[in-house]
This record gives C-alpha cells, sequence and structure tokens, in this order.
C-alpha cells in the first residue's frame, strides 16, 4: 500500500517544485558547457610594436565607466569613417581622455532611501 503521507498534494508540489529546479540546473550547466569557448591568444597581450590603446576600466560605486583617450577616438572615427566618433572627439577635444557609460541618474547620488526612486534605474530607458 502506498504510503498516504508522500502522495498528498503537498508532497507532490514539492517533488514537482524539485524537478524544476534540477532540470533549471541542469539546463544551466549545459548552456555553460555548450557554450564555453576559448579566448583569442593572438590578442592579448598585444605584439612588439603592434598599435595599441590603453583603456581604464573605472568602477564609481553605482556604476561602472570605460576611460579612453580622446585621440584614439578621433583616430578610429577618421580610419573607419564613423563621423559620430569624430563628432564626440572634436566636442571633447579640450580633454585628454574620455569617460563612456553609466547612467545619468547613477551621476547624482542618492542619499537616503527616501530619495531613492526605482524608475530613474531602467535599464531600457536612455537618458536625454
Amino acid at each position: 500500500m502506498p504510503d498516504v503521507e508522500r502522495t498528498s498534494a503537498p508532497w507532490i508540489a514539492v517533488r514537482r517544485v524539485g524537478l524544476g529546479v534540477v532540470i533549471a540546473a541542469g539546463l544551466f550547466a549545459a548552456a555553460v558547457v555548450g557554450s564555453a569557448r576559448w579566448g583569442d591568444r593572438s590578442l592579448w597581450p598585444p605584439a612588439a610594436g603592434a598599435p595599441a590603446t590603453e583603456v581604464f576600466v573605472v568602477s564609481h560605486g553605482y556604476h561602472a565607466g570605460i576611460i579612453v583617450p580622446v585621440r584614439s577616438l578621433a583616430e578610429q572615427g577618421r580610419q573607419r569613417g564613423l563621423s559620430a566618433l569624430g563628432y564626440v572627439a572634436t566636442r571633447f577635444a579640450g580633454y585628454d581622455r574620455l569617460e563612456i557609460g553609466g547612467l545619468q541618474a547613477c551621476c547624482s547620488l542618492q542619499s537616503t532611501l527616501q530619495n531613492f526612486d526605482s524608475r530613474q534605474y531602467n535599464p531600457l530607458q536612455f537618458p536625454t
């Protein structure tokens, strides 16, 4: 005779949730193994004499940014015919480096939890 406790509704729900967790973990492991690739060792470190641009990744606590030399932006804009890069390089020609990244809302730090507005941190909303 089957155990009455193990066939009750709560046990069936627990088994289904457990099975769902095992399936999700298995799919995650398969995705990790299936998408694993080795990096291209010819990219780093750069060969002696090869052109290279020094880029910095910085953290400001609420967000991170990438700092690039303005001169490199201008060169890449000219070489690749990207007029937007040329415009940015011209606009910020008075500076040596330019930080790219971060959300506009993060730049004005929220001092208290009462001032926090989660609508400002929508990743799909672009600052105007």
